[in-house]
């Protein structure tokens, strides 16, 4: 009984946790996606997939900007401790800022001499700031979350969205091209973050560590694990759901790319970042059931797995098959392809949807390695279909669909994994 009592009380408040990032996700995400009619009509599809080579690029190094010492701040008992990790991280993003910096003219060149695109050349003069601006941003909402502060953070999803949506809308009416994507994308990661510095109790703190780096050297060494393996884990796991833009406006063209993109922001986006909700609660939550129960944090996986399936099934299924008429209606005809992108990649949103929430697991359970061997199977997979794109030159749609196939496939593996280690640590307990 006193089992189900812990169960009982942790689902009502992981619920009310849920909810209220829940809520900031989605007003954040129903401002870009209620503007996308307009959006369609200011920029091209070749102008989004110009985009998709700056999306790719932000995207690949956003989520490492901290090498993962964000993902250790809610781990220590020492609150002292968890601070300096904080601090670590900004210090990264600061160091990786620059050195992105510094190689960006090479980089701009091999663009514009290999490939030709000298608009998505330019763009990349901003992936510096956006590294670090998302770097500060992922070390302050760590810092909340650490506390509960799950409304502080929900505020600045909503902040975030209304920011991207102006600027996309702004950029669009001021004919700025796939720059006014770029500068939304980097508003969308780190708009907040002033607000964050107003409410986090611990900035104080974290101010004073920043003025003190040598004090930071021994915390660095101690959660070396998460630069060393979670890093890692991170980077495969940016490459394979950011790669696949970029690719695509390489291999198959900018216009492929572009309905690619469109469904990406319509559906996939809007779910990832209801997913990333679900997933800051499932990792500032799991650490405490597992040092609580086993048994609980095994409930907690499987409820939480059930409830994403459902979730995903109500919102993608109707999406996917009213797409085909009201694409072209909604956007404008030019857009009508994108409405097959739709319902090809419907099964592989759901497999994303259910898993990437649950994706802490392994961390939570001290199995980095493992998690970092997932990650590599799945990057082999995706070298193997892009390999067969720029050889076998497919049909766009048969390319994406053998894609989302793939990909489906190693989601499932993925969700299996967990589901069984975390039954096994159940039983080791035991």
């Amino acid at each position: 009984m006193r089992l189900w009592r812990k169960i009982w009380r942790s689902e009502q408040s992981t619920l009310r946790s849920v909810t209220l990032l829940l809520s900031g996700s989605a007003l954040s995400q129903a401002l870009p996606i209620l503007v996308s009619p307009i959006v369609t009509r200011l920029y091209s599809p070749a102008d989004f997939g110009v985009f998709a080579i700056f999306s790719t690029v932000l995207g690949l190094i956003g989520p490492i900007a901290n090498l993962r010492y964000d993902l250790s701040i809610v781990m220590p008992d020492d609150e002292t401790k968890a601070v300096e990790l904080a601090a670590i991280g900004i210090y990264v993003a600061a160091l990786l800022s620059l050195f992105l910096q510094a190689v960006e003219p090479a980089a701009a060149s091999l663009l514009v001499t290999h490939f030709g695109y000298s608009s998505a050349a330019r763009l990349l003069l901003l992936v510096p700031i956006g590294v670090f601006l998302t770097g500060c941003y992922q070390v302050l909402s760590m810092l909340a979350l650490r506390h509960r502060a799950y409304g502080v953070v929900a505020s600045t999803r909503m902040q975030q969205g209304i920011g991207s949506s102006a600027a996309q809308l702004a950029a669009g009416f001021l004919k700025i091209g796939p720059a006014g994507l770029a500068i939304s994308t980097i508003i969308s990661q780190s708009a907040g973050i002033f607000s964050l510095l107003r409410k986090v109790k611990q900035v104080k703190i974290l101010r004073g560590m920043l003025l003190a780096p040598r004090r930071l050297l021994g915390t660095a060494r101690e959660y070396a694990a998460y630069p060393l393996w979670s890093s890692q884990s991170s980077l495969l796991t940016a490459v394979s759901s950011s790669l696949p833009a970029g690719m695509i406006a390489l291999v198959l063209g900018t216009t492929s790319a572009g309905y690619f993109m469109l469904s990406q922001r319509i559906m996939g986006i809007p779910l990832s970042l209801l997913g990333n909700a679900v997933a800051q609660v499932y990792l500032a939550e799991a650490s405490r059931w597992a040092r609580s129960s086993s048994n609980l944090l095994k409930q907690r996986f499987w409820t939480t797995a059930k409830w994403l399936f459902l979730i995903g099934v109500v919102v993608i299924v109707p999406v996917a098959i009213l797409a085909q008429p009201l694409v072209p209606i909604l956007f404008g005809a030019r857009w009508k392809p994108a409405a097959q992108y739709f319902g090809i990649m419907a099964p592989l949103f759901l497999a994303q949807f259910t898993n990437s929430p649950l994706s802490q697991t392994l961390a939570i359970l001290g199995k980095l390695r493992l998690q970092l061997a997932l990650d590599i199977m799945r990057l082999v997979a995706m070298a193997i279909v892009f390999t067969w794109f720029a050889v076998g030159h497919p049909d766009p749609l048969r390319a994406i669909g053998v894609y989302s196939l793939v990909m489906t496939l190693c989601y499932c593996a993925y969700f299996t994994t967990y589901g069984v280690c975390v039954g096994k640590n159940a039983l080791q307990v035991e």
